[in-house]
């Protein structure tokens, strides 16, 4: 707790009223669950990640990690709610951060275009620096609201030896034409080829790969199958089903999101049974592939194929225009890229003294 919240709440309000802005900031969960619904319809609004920037992601973080203690900056505009600084204290490193590592996006959320409260919320955690070690934000994106309030900053040169670049975590994704044959014609024969070939091929052996709908499979049953299938693949190297904790969150998580349709889930059915997975998170854009799994009895179909391509096509008939394989290079993601996106992490130990 800061020993003087209450003066920095006070001096936020009294530098926001000029511009009919009022900050506000929270640090108990009871309080900040009561904002759940203008949280996710200001989301909605925003450019960010429905999923990772939703109000459940923030909530059900602090399942993973008992060490962390919610802290929120608001924005107001007379009584609506334009702004949010989701943040954390980790009481350990003493330091101010985005709660989640799960999610490969992090951000402020605002109203698109909306710079000026992006800029009040960034005043008001550049207040808060000197009562902690260090703020230090991961995942940023370089067009991310709080990248753009920072650069736009007059008063933040000496933050900018603070950004650096994070390359082990590029993200691939693909800017998508507004047809699936658009999108096939820009691929090497070869490649058209071959998804010709393995989708006819599970189509013989009575493998349809689809989305699952919430009015229709069990969303309370959704963690389960995906932690067995990621399981089935990739065992104890993967920490989301070696780490409780992660497992719990993935529980808590899912079935909310998938009922709110903004993580969507495209399975490889055979015969009723889920033989594999993919997760989608939805974006402002798009869809962003966050994870998945498959039963190894499948392998030989290439059910991460299948599965691009069907969660592919509906991001096509939605209307929408990118699709994001996120964090990681690996090779069955550089296959399918036309694009990569770099991300910046924030730490304001090493800004530059002036």
């Amino acid at each position: 707790m800061l020993a003087n919240s209450k003066h920095i709440i006070e001096e936020a309000s009294l530098q926001s009223s000029e511009n009919g802005i009022r900050l506000e900031i929270l640090r108990d969960l009871e309080n900040i669950n009561s904002l759940a619904e203008k949280w996710d319809t200001l989301v909605k609004a925003s450019n960010c990640n429905r999923a990772f920037s939703s109000f459940t992601w923030y909530q059900k973080t602090y399942v993973i990690d008992q060490s962390l203690q919610a802290l929120v900056i608001l924005a107001y505009r007379n009584e609506d709610l334009v702004g949010i600084l989701p943040l954390a204290h980790h009481v350990k490193y003493d330091q101010l951060m985005f709660p989640s590592n799960l999610c490969d996006y992090s951000d402020m959320i605002i109203k698109k275009n909306d710079r000026n409260v992006g800029m009040m919320l960034l005043n008001c955690l550049m207040d808060l620096e000197d009562h902690y070690k260090n703020i230090l934000l991961k995942c940023l994106r370089s067009d991310s609201n709080l990248t753009n309030a920072i650069s736009s900053h007059l008063q933040m040169q000496k933050y900018s030896s603070c950004f650096s670049q994070i390359t082990r975590f590029n993200c691939p994704y693909i800017k998508l034409p507004s047809t699936i044959e658009d999108f096939l014609s820009s691929k090497s024969k070869s490649f058209r080829y071959d998804i010709k070939r393995k989708e006819k091929k599970a189509a013989q052996l009575g493998y349809e790969t689809v989305l699952l709908d919430p009015h229709i499979f069990p969303a309370d049953d959704l963690p389960r199958h995906f932690l067995r299938l990621h399981e089935a693949r990739l065992g104890e190297k993967s920490g989301l089903v070696t780490i409780q904790d992660v497992r719990a969150f993935i529980s808590a998580t899912f079935p909310i999101l998938f009922k709110k349709g903004t993580l969507l889930p495209f399975a490889l059915m055979h015969e009723n049974k889920v033989m594999g997975m993919h997760i989608y998170m939805l974006g402002p854009d798009g869809l962003a592939y966050w994870n998945g799994g498959f039963d190894p009895e499948v392998s030989k179909l290439s059910p991460g194929t299948l599965t691009f391509m069907a969660a592919i096509r509906h991001t096509i008939n939605m209307g929408l225009t990118e699709f994001d394989l996120l964090r990681g290079e690996e090779a069955y993601k550089l296959k399918w890229n036309t694009n990569t996106r770099i991300l910046s992490q924030f730490n304001s130990q090493n800004k530059t003294a002036l």
